[in-house]
């Protein structure tokens, strides 16, 4: 039998506050006091009280930083909405030899999630941020005025991704089905690479280079958090599932 956590409270506050304060009431004051000197526990019992003092302090002080850290993390935001209601299925491969899922599968597979009661929205990606399942493969990706490429971490996402996680887009529009073919060179970038690509002007409709192929970005996303909390913002883009 399980004790909801409101009688434990109840119970405790009862044996070890009431208990000794309703003791305390019959006692005559005046008589304690003046045979306090004489005993010889009185010294022990000072060092007693002291350290409960010491100890009471720390753990207040333990009990201020928790406070703290609590407020911090809830009013962080990792880079999209932490209060939607998100399911994550994983897909494995159609065959035993690793091959992805066909994408009329796929396809076939998120109008039927889609028509599932309760169902908002469904869209599909590479790795999904904060889950542990990566952060995503780099690319090589060079801008105008840059020498050599840099490794830049990547996802591949579907339409309404960004609506689905609520990420925020700063500037332009997510993928949508014009952006599904193989032949689509659209590409979102998040704010961190954005002000690299473009420092003192927007980096909408702007060309980069991701593994040597052309891309426009059509969206800025707001920078997350890819893989833990503590993440420090880094460049980051995604391309069209």
């Amino acid at each position: 039998m399980r004790w909801p956590a409101a009688s434990c409270f109840a119970f405790f506050w009862a044996l070890f506050c009431l208990a000794p304060a309703l003791q305390a009431t019959k006692a005559d004051l005046v008589t304690n006091l003046k045979s306090v000197r004489d005993r010889p526990s009185t010294r022990t019992r000072s060092v007693l009280v002291v350290s409960q003092l010491v100890v009471s302090q720390f753990l207040l002080a333990g009990v201020a930083l928790g406070v703290g850290s609590y407020m911090n993390i809830k009013e962080f935001r990792p880079g999209f909405d932490t209060h939607k209601k998100v399911v994550v299925a994983t897909l494995a491969p159609s065959t035993a030899a690793g091959e992805p899922v066909a994408p009329a599968r796929r396809e076939l597979l998120t109008d039927r999630l889609r028509q599932l009661p309760g169902v908002v929205e469904v869209s599909a990606a590479g790795s999904i941020p904060l889950s542990g399942s990566g952060v995503g493969a780099k690319r090589n990706t060079a801008w105008p005025g840059q020498v050599e490429g840099v490794p830049v971490r990547s996802n591949a996402v579907g339409p309404r991704f960004f609506a689905v996680m609520g990420i925020r887009l700063l500037l332009g529009r997510e993928f949508d089905a014009r952006d599904t073919g193989r032949a689509s060179n659209a590409v979102i970038v998040n704010d961190t690479l954005a002000r690299r690509v473009a420092p003192d002007d927007s980096a909408i409709d702007r060309w980069i280079r991701v593994d040597g192929v052309p891309r426009q970005i059509i969206g800025i996303a707001e920078d997350g958090a890819y893989k833990t909390l503590r993440d420090a913002p880094e460049p980051y883009l995604y391309l069209p599932s």
